[in-house]
């Protein structure tokens, strides 16, 4: 491709300005701030937005956006609906279940008691 300011003369001072091809969308992976135009085939990468945080159940190496919100992490609890305890939010059965006829033998629970 030849220089976008050619003259047929010839350019003794090498001022010459030649096109540089690329990505010129800053929110790009591949954003280039040299590039003078932008192909017809897009040339931008766009990042994979995910939970990029390790801890969480659904991270995931392929992301390359980290988005917090996108996060779930494990929540222990009892997981078993006919429990007395049972725990709506609860991921992961933690072993804590508590079933009816446990409950009525149980001592109460320290926390719950009155002082």
């Amino acid at each position: 491709m030849g220089a976008c300011n050619y003259t047929r003369n010839t350019d003794p001072l090498g001022t010459c300005v030649f096109p540089v091809g690329g990505c010129r969308d800053p929110s790009a992976l591949n954003f280039n701030p040299g590039a003078t135009f932008q192909p017809a085939i897009d040339p931008c990468t766009y990042g994979q937005h995910g939970c990029l945080d390790s801890v969480a159940r659904n991270y995931f190496t392929v992301y390359t956006v980290h988005k917090p919100a996108d996060c779930a992490y494990d929540v222990p609890g009892c997981t078993v609906l006919s429990a007395t305890n049972y725990a709506a939010n609860a991921t992961i059965y933690d072993g804590s279940c508590v079933y009816e006829s446990q409950a009525r033998h149980a001592d109460p629970v320290p926390w719950l008691s009155p002082p």
